[in-house]
């Protein structure tokens, strides 16, 4: 399988097989090719503490120390759900909000199987605002669940289209699971602790039936980013879960979407896309 592209970073989550490298200093280059165990995350320090198991040692070292597993440990055999989240933080307030959201993610209950997260974070205050940086918010929530996987995308200051933010993340995505359901999150709303498995029931239920198409709201978005950039009409296809045929009311939209079956994988619905 190939491995996610190179700026995409998974975020360690505490009992994940590591090795340790880039060590400079004399006293623990030693260390270095040495397999560990995350013990726990501290983001007072930005450290993580790790269990090396040769030395039968414990230490605290930087992200940059240490090698995450390959993309599908401990993923074989399993589906996956993804959730795919843009960001773009350029003022205190777009910070909260993201905090809030992605700690919505973290809060997810009975979750029915493996869910990771890939989050497109860029603008200037993706390093923090006077706090710890967005990328310490996120190892902290990696750290307290390891059925939820972050990966994440530094797309730099500069303010680009969702619609390129979200390609960058879709094509994460399938480089580490093609078969895998989706769901988008605006980084300015919060899930409801029970939204991820009852987005999973609802899927199943709908391929069950044999209702054909399942309509993501994420591919409609990429696909339909050539229309007359209105941005309130393409808002209309993030539907809840309880209305999948939401977009099938305005004229305008059912006349640019094609349902497709089987495109990402013949047992699991279909995209829709444009004619």
């Amino acid at each position: 399988m190939a491995a996610l592209l190179p700026q995409t970073r998974r975020l360690l989550a505490r009992g994940d097989q590591v090795r340790v490298e880039n060590l400079s200093s004399e006293a623990q280059q030693e260390l270095n090719g040495l397999e560990a165990r995350v013990v726990k995350y501290h983001p007072d320090a930005d450290r993580y503490e790790v269990r090396i198991y040769d030395e039968m040692l414990t230490q605290f070292l930087k992200a940059a120390n240490l090698a995450p597993p390959p993309p599908f440990a401990g993923e074989a055999g399993s589906t996956t759900m993804h959730v795919l989240m843009t960001c773009h933080l350029d003022s205190p307030r777009r910070v909260l909000l993201f905090r809030r959201c992605a700690q919505s993610v973290s809060f997810q209950q009975r979750l029915p199987e493996m869910l990771n997260v890939f989050v497109s974070l860029s603008g200037p205050l993706r390093g923090g605002n006077g706090s710890c940086s967005m990328i310490e918010s996120l190892r902290a929530l990696a750290d307290q669940n390891p059925a939820i996987r972050w990966h994440v995308l530094d797309d730099g200051h500069e303010k680009r289209s969702q619609f390129e933010h979200l390609d960058d993340l879709l094509k994460a995505s399938m480089e580490l699971c093609s078969s895998a359901w989706l769901m988008f999150l605006d980084n300015d709303v919060m899930w409801h602790p029970w939204r991820v498995p009852v987005f999973h029931n609802v899927l199943r239920q709908q391929v069950a039936a044999g209702k054909g198409a399942v309509p993501f709201s994420i591919p409609c978005k990429l696909l339909l980013k050539n229309m007359a950039g209105d941005d309130g009409r393409l808002d209309q296809l993030i539907c809840g879960y309880d209305n999948f045929d939401a977009w099938k009311q305005d004229p305008v939209l059912a006349s640019q979407i094609t349902e497709m079956s089987n495109s990402r994988k013949k047992s699991r619905g279909s995209w829709l896309i444009t004619n």
